[in-house]
């Protein structure tokens, strides 16, 4: 809706992976119970993603534009931020700006990796970052990390 990439995740029923997909090397960590805030306006991916970290016995709360989140942000607390950069009346480095030093920490998600200079400005200030397509693996390694969450 907001320009953003939009991704499509295959899950397997069975315990191995489906055939052609790929899976992460990562090590799985523990990720549950914390309080995290999903900024996307691509409903189908905020909802995938929710569903997700909710599995996981986390409080999940979501926002569909970079309005909604920083009213959420206002009047909540939240352990880590998952934002897109592209919404539909902003993007999530404003949201980022907006919560100051003080803030929670934020994990970005981009499809836009051929903008150099947004790639720049994620490895010059240390802001986390998953590329579109990602694995769940790799989301709960990436928020995991950030938070300092133990391995499996």
């Amino acid at each position: 809706p907001g320009g953003g990439a939009a991704f499509v995740v295959e899950l397997p029923c069975g315990k191995k992976p489906a055939a052609g997909l790929k899976t992460s090397k990562k090590k799985n960590k523990i990720i549950s119970s914390r309080e995290i805030l999903v900024v996307d306006d691509d409903d189908r991916v905020a909802s995938m993603l929710a569903r997700a970290l909710a599995g996981r016995g986390n409080e999940v709360s979501r926002a569909a534009s970079l309005a909604e989140g920083k009213e959420l942000l206002r009047t909540r607390k939240f352990d880590v931020v998952i934002s897109d950069i592209v919404l539909g009346d902003g993007t999530g480095l404003e949201l980022f700006e907006a919560c100051g030093p003080s803030g929670p920490p934020f994990l970005f998600m981009t499809g836009n990796v051929m903008d150099a200079p947004l790639m720049k400005h994620f490895e010059d200030n240390k802001l986390a970052y998953l590329k579109k397509p990602f694995d769940l693996a790799d989301l709960f390694s990436e928020i995991a990390r950030i938070l300092g969450a133990p391995a499996v």
